[in-house]
């Protein structure tokens, strides 16, 4: 993924670019002009057909089409051409000083504008990172929330199985119970304390103390 910096260069190519491309319209467009200039002066002092020159009046006057021979080929075609070509030339201004200047601030303006809304872009993308991270947290979080209640959940029904067992005379089936809703969840008083009264009835009196004083501590 591109930096933003990057991106301002590639901007600031992009926009040399094109006021070199501007410029050599420019210029183009003024020799165009000089061109137009001199064609239409030759035409005027005849120089450009001397077929033509030989046949028309020094000064144009009303009428003169007519004085045209009809056997010049594309006379009118040439004359409609010169009459676009003056129009053009009134049309057509040289590019000065100021109009450059005003391109320039156009430029800087616009450079201005991509530069803020490249910021902007940033700013949001930044803004996307940090949300996104804070979502993975809180989904984290979450999953180990509800993976501790299922711990609990599954402790508790361990501890009524081994209840379970306790009542039906089945002392060692009742404390394999007890030892895994323990191993699921260490900080519950109850399991522990059911287990000590096995032992208890088992005569294991060291485990029984044992199990009572881990009981109480949680309790």
């Amino acid at each position: 993924e591109a930096s933003m910096g990057d991106k301002l260069l590639s901007l600031q190519a992009q926009v040399r670019q094109n006021a070199n491309e501007l410029q050599d319209f420019f210029s183009d467009l003024g020799k165009w002009e000089d061109d137009i200039r001199s064609k239409d002066r030759a035409l005027l002092k005849g120089d450009l057909n001397p077929t033509r020159s030989k046949l028309l009046p020094a000064v144009r006057q009303k009428g003169f089409a007519e004085m045209v021979p009809s056997g010049v080929p594309g006379q009118k075609e040439k004359d409609a051409a010169d009459a676009e070509a003056r129009k053009a030339e009134g049309r057509i201004k040289p590019k000065t000083y100021q109009d450059y200047g005003q391109w320039d601030k156009f430029v800087h303006r616009d450079l201005d504008r991509a530069l803020e809304d490249l910021d902007e872009q940033d700013r949001q993308e930044q803004e996307e990172k940090h949300r996104k991270r804070l979502e993975a947290e809180r989904a984290k979080i979450r999953e180990a929330e509800e993976a501790v209640a299922r711990q609990r959940q599954d402790a508790e029904r361990l501890k009524d199985e081994g209840n379970a067992l306790l009542k039906l005379g089945d002392l060692e089936g009742a404390s394999a119970k007890y030892a895994e809703s323990i191993a699921l969840n260490p900080h519950a008083a109850v399991p522990y304390a059911n287990r000590a009264q096995v032992h208890l009835s088992l005569h294991r009196y060291d485990e029984a103390v044992a199990d009572c004083t881990l009981a109480l501590e949680r309790d």
